[in-house]
């Protein structure tokens, strides 16, 4: 059976980053901001993979004509991955 996306993170990240959480509501995000809701996805999703939270946000960006966030280097991949293994 596969796991479904605790999405509950955004509920953090409202209280903890407004200005993110605001930016993602108007599509606006920067990439570090996609980096910092992707390691929140993960600390609510710990069966998945970081590099499965990086993906899945990355995706979201992309659907949000956000496509600009999302073109990584491999150098640029790996180093948020490592970001994002770092959870408190």
């Amino acid at each position: 059976m596969k796991n479904a996306w605790n999405d509950n993170w955004r509920s953090e990240l409202e209280s903890k980053d407004y200005l993110c959480y605001i930016r993602l509501c108007e599509c606006r995000n920067t990439r570090s901001d996609m980096i910092k809701m992707a390691k929140l996805m993960y600390k609510f999703n710990r069966w998945a993979e970081p590099e499965d939270c990086l993906i899945r946000m990355m995706e979201w960006m992309d659907m949000n004509s956000q496509f600009y966030l999302t073109d990584l280097t491999q150098t640029e991949f790996n180093e948020a991955i490592e970001k994002i293994k770092k959870i408190a």
